[in-house]
């Protein structure tokens, strides 16, 4: 064990501060070892002040350098700072060598430990040896971090002096890094790294495709709904035409029932004057051959004009069916009419709903397409992020899938029947002009 500073124990209450912040379970288990006096120093300034030995618990300058590296986006500060705590330390050391003790987590994290926890006991000022607690290892940062540090450390020979330096003045210091492991490891989780990113622009391309498989169902739809709007204002101009037809019919059959009218009156007339010329020929004797010549010529006009009156009521009661079968087909119509306008609400918001589930996986395309352009130390993020996305898109696949099961239920629905009827009834009636019945 290598020692580089006064063994002097002192009475005062010993100081524990951790220079790299390995955890607070870490700190507090040190502190309870070394008995309930212990303190806990937030930092260095002013705790040599005083009295007490003080103990400084720090990573090997490796590890502490490629965690500064991995923590903070500036490396150049990143470096930096860390030196200059480094520097602030050795100053310490170098002031206060007989109450400062530098010990290695790595070191107190050895099954074989107990060794170094009586050296400590003792420069804490304890009489007899303390139970060694049970430390927890130090999270080892990224082995491509470990390459950078180490070759930061080496690339300064003050710097490597000044490791040397608090080298020195450490109990038990942790042996040197195996470089080329340590290479290997790095470039290991580089090549990680880059398959990962590689799997995930193949899954954005799979994606992408999908996409536009989707782009291609809307349009489609789209055109669907176009269509339904041309057969809804189709249906609507017949139904306008069986209105005019209806309202011709009605005027015809107005007419016709006037004429009938004046038919009758017309009838009543004859009837009395034949009653008159009866009487007239009765009284005057029916030996006149031209009185009989006028009763036959009468009775021929008056048959003639009772068949006329037959066929009239023959022509009314024919007119009177057709009037009812065109109300019974406007009211068709209108029901169909009404079932037309329902289906086109249903389109229009299918058609909305599907612009939304568009818009917001457009949004989530692109968020993701930003994502994976950032470096490989967020590749971990960004996929996260494209499992939410494969999540949405899912999710708008399903959406896609119950609006085109509804689609489906809307055609094989009894107004979309009916709407085909319609459909039929316009070729049906459109060669006929404008004046035709039925």
């Amino acid at each position: 064990m290598k020692r580089t500073r006064s063994d002097t124990p002192t009475s005062a209450q010993p100081a524990v501060f951790f220079l790299d912040t390995p955890g607070r379970a870490t700190l507090t288990r040190i502190c309870d070892a070394l008995g309930p006096g212990t303190r806990q120093a937030p930092s260095l300034d002013g705790l040599l002040d005083g009295d007490g030995p003080v103990l400084v618990v720090t990573l090997n300058p490796l590890d502490s350098l490629a965690l500064a590296l991995g923590e903070h986006q500036d490396t150049a500060q990143a470096y930096q700072n860390w030196l200059a705590t480094r520097r602030d330390l050795a100053a310490h050391l170098r002031k206060a060598r007989r109450r400062l003790t530098l010990i290695d987590l790595s070191s107190l994290t050895q099954p074989d430990a107990t060794a170094l926890w009586s050296e400590i006991a003792r420069r804490c000022g304890h009489d007899g040896p303390v139970a060694a607690p049970a430390i927890d290892p130090p999270a080892l940062p990224d082995a491509i971090y470990r390459v950078a540090a180490q070759a930061l450390l080496q690339s300064d020979e003050t710097v490597t002096a000044l490791i040397e330096e608090l080298s020195a003045g450490t109990l038990a210091p942790a042996a040197p890094t195996d470089t080329l492991n340590t290479v290997i490891s790095a470039l290991t989780q580089r090549r990680a790294l880059e398959a990962q990113f590689r799997h995930l622009q193949a899954t954005v391309a799979q994606q992408t495709e999908a996409d536009r498989h989707i782009r291609d169902s809307h349009d489609h739809a789209r055109s669907e709904i176009g269509q339904l709007k041309k057969d809804s204002a189709g249906q609507r101009a017949a139904l306008e035409k069986a209105r005019e037809a209806q309202r011709q019919s009605a005027a015809d059959l107005d007419g016709k029932t006037r004429a009938l009218g004046d038919a009758l009156a017309q009838s009543d007339l004859l009837t009395q004057q034949l009653v008159q010329l009866e009487t007239a020929l009765v009284q005057a004797s029916r030996d006149t051959d031209q009185a009989r010549a006028k009763v036959t010529a009468l009775e021929k006009a008056l048959t003639q004009h009772r068949k006329e009156l037959a066929q009239h009521a023959e022509q009314d009661q024919q007119m009177e069916a057709d009037a009812a079968r065109h109300r019974a087909r406007i009211a068709t119509l209108t029901d169909r009419l009404a079932d037309r306008l329902m289906l086109k609400a249903t389109n229009e918001a299918l058609e909305r709903a599907l612009t939304e589930a568009h818009d917001s996986e457009r949004r989530k395309i692109a968020l993701l397409s930003a994502q994976l352009l950032a470096d490989s130390a967020t590749a971990q993020a960004s996929a996260d992020a494209l499992a939410a996305a494969q999540a949405e898109r899912d999710r708008l696949r399903l959406q896609r899938r119950e609006l085109s099961d509804e689609l489906t239920r809307v055609y094989g629905s009894a107004s979309w029947r009916v709407t085909g009827l319609a459909r039929a009834a316009r070729h049906h009636l459109g060669p006929k002009s404008p004046g035709a019945k039925g």
